[in-house]
């Protein structure tokens, strides 16, 4: 078994076990997970409800942590991390695209996207100027000043995806990112995680059971009971 990272593996993931005590029994939400991710790809990660799916997402995001096992990104054991230095990942290596948007209701489009960057300790003209670019890289340039119950659900989700890109992470996780919107906006939101992707490099890892997803992605994996189905292609 390898107890060292890979060189060549942006996150690199061993033998990882995530259980929950649910009552008297103890339930392996994750059972022995093994994957690389490298840098730039498009990975989806596919499987009914209760696979493990969004187990692993938050587990690679620093949301939770595992009971056993190894996540490597950039070499470094995030699992081995103290709470300081977890936030800091959290802020500053990755960005998170979540199916219920999770955007601020009082704020604007505006206020939402630069709201990450207070905590990064970004000046506040360079956080409006940062925001104000994304927004128009979303296409909601005409957009910014509204709040999101102005906004449909897909220029919601685009505003999401702005806020997950202010401190400029190389790794964009998405839970279920097309999960509240129909089927033509799904597949907007979609072509712009992929063209951040393919345009910028950054690498996304997505979680959904929808299986039109496969359509945007450059492989995919399969969890089922909370271990790998078939390896990624």
């Amino acid at each position: 078994m390898t107890t060292t990272p890979r060189a060549d593996a942006l996150i690199q993931i061993e033998d990882l076990r995530r259980e929950f005590q649910m009552g008297t029994e103890v339930v392996a939400a994750l059972d022995g997970v093994t994957i690389e991710v490298a840098e730039g790809d498009f990975l989806s990660v596919m499987g009914p409800s209760g696979s493990g799916k969004s187990t692993l997402l938050y587990l690679i995001g620093g949301l939770d942590r595992p009971t056993d096992g190894h996540i490597w990104v950039r070499g470094q054991d995030i699992a081995a991390l103290d709470e300081n230095a977890l936030a800091h990942y959290r802020r500053q290596e990755v960005g998170f695209v979540f199916q219920s948007f999770n955007l601020i209701p009082t704020m604007t489009a505006l206020e939402n996207v630069m709201f990450p960057t207070i905590f990064a300790g970004v000046p506040h003209t360079q956080r409006a100027d940062r925001a104000r670019r994304l927004l128009r890289l979303v296409g909601l340039a005409d957009r910014m000043e509204h709040r999101p119950t102005e906004l449909s659900g897909g220029q919601q989700q685009r505003v999401a995806i702005a806020r997950a890109l202010v401190n400029d992470p190389s790794i964009i996780l998405a839970d279920e990112p097309t999960g509240n919107l129909d089927s033509h906006t799904g597949g907007e939101v979609m072509e712009l995680l992929s063209q951040l992707n393919q345009d910028e490099g950054r690498t996304v890892v997505i979680v959904s059971h929808d299986a039109r997803v496969a359509e945007f992605v450059s492989r995919t994996m399969h969890l089922l009971d909370g271990r790998v189905a078939t390896s990624p292609d």
